[in-house]
């Protein structure tokens, strides 16, 4: 199987004509397609240059059971194709990598993981990547060893998206055994995440990790659970220097007043943003394209025995340069993942 090139963006298939405007010149190695309606006719048009993978996105409605890890994929007669033709179809239209139409695993259902493992095993094509998705509570403790064990005895790495309830893996123990997972091989990619969690996924040796344009893909939630959304219902802004993605709302009670407000050299102050135009939405999806892939391309440009180190000071950087005040706010992966690698003087940093 090809090594996707690092960070890519996720998206659903609303949102490919508009990375598909910037694709050409997009500094971005790959970009994660998630929803069955994802048609492959036109992919490798839209996308030239990035490396492609096609997520079902089947978790995001349904669990799994021991006797139903998958929901079949279904051909226009609605019968259902067998897995194998259906990785076939959107590899001959250019897609690099199928991910396994696995469902959500209820927490502690150790059976429902060996499940979906043991459907996946019997697809033989270089190009289908096994995927599981767990709730938080399985990564950590005693029951991340149990998950641990289970993917040892499989004997191929996989892709992995946490879901929960929370807006994001609020605790140390839980950031400390996905970057076990990874670095044991056992975890390839990492993806629905934000670019804290994925910048640190690559640089524990993740083949990929994907950062989700939308906050549904960004904190994935379980089945029929909502998230919160952002005052208004609008995008998070992707502030490069503070690795946030916020609520332009956040943004602008954050800088209100500061002569130091951040800014985009293409799409000029991102504090500032006029939420009366109807073209609000469309600019801030399309900042973050480019942003992303910017900070991509920067994380790309990093020798590989250089990025663990980089990418923890970039993390030391963004929480030290939020506007006073504003540190207990920060992104809580930020603040642990600060915490868990400078000791004591990242714990100065990360309010009680």
């Amino acid at each position: 199987m090809s090594q996707l090139p690092g960070l890519m963006l996720q998206a659903t298939a609303s949102h490919i004509p508009l990375m598909a405007e910037y694709a050409a010149n997009l500094p971005l190695g790959g970009v994660v397609l998630t929803g069955r309606d994802i048609t492959a006719n036109r992919l490798r048009l839209d996308f030239p240059h990035q490396e492609i993978i096609v997520d079902p996105g089947d978790w995001r409605y349904s669990f799994s059971s021991p006797s139903q890890p998958f929901i079949a994929p279904s051909a226009p007669a609605l019968f259902d194709v067998p897995m194998s033709d259906y990785v076939s179809e959107l590899v001959d239209a250019g897609v690099n990598i199928v991910l396994s139409p696995s469902l959500t695993i209820r927490p502690n259902d150790f059976d429902a993981v060996t499940a979906t493992l043991a459907a996946c095993d019997v697809v033989m094509s270089e190009h289908f990547l096994p995927t599981i998705v767990v709730p938080h509570s399985m990564l950590g403790g005693f029951s991340g060893e149990r998950l641990c064990k289970i993917l040892r005895a499989f004997g191929r790495a996989v892709a992995l998206i946490a879901v929960g309830e929370s807006r994001v893996l609020q605790t140390a123990d839980r950031l400390s055994h996905i970057r076990q997972l990874v670095r044991e091989g056992l975890v390839s990619h990492l993806l629905s995440i934000d670019a804290v969690l994925a910048s640190d996924a690559l640089a524990s040796g993740a083949a990929g990790a994907s950062i989700g344009l939308t906050s549904s893909l960004r904190i994935p939630r379980a089945p029929r659970v909502s998230g919160p959304h952002s005052q208004g219902f609008y995008p998070g802004v992707f502030i490069r220097s503070l690795l946030e993605i916020r609520s332009p709302s956040v943004v602008a009670d954050w800088f209100a007043g500061s002569s130091s407000a951040p800014s985009c050299q293409s799409c000029g102050s991102l504090a500032m943003i006029d939420l009366s135009l109807p073209e609000a939405r469309a600019k801030i999806i399309a900042h973050n394209v480019h942003a992303l892939a910017d900070f991509a391309a920067e994380c790309a440009g990093v020798p590989d025995a250089f990025l663990k180190e980089w990418v923890s000071q970039e993390r030391l950087r963004a929480l030290t340069a939020h506007p006073t005040g504003t540190s207990s706010q920060a992104n809580l992966a930020l603040r642990l993942l600060v915490a868990i690698d400078h000791g004591p003087a990242g714990d100065l940093l990360v309010p009680a």
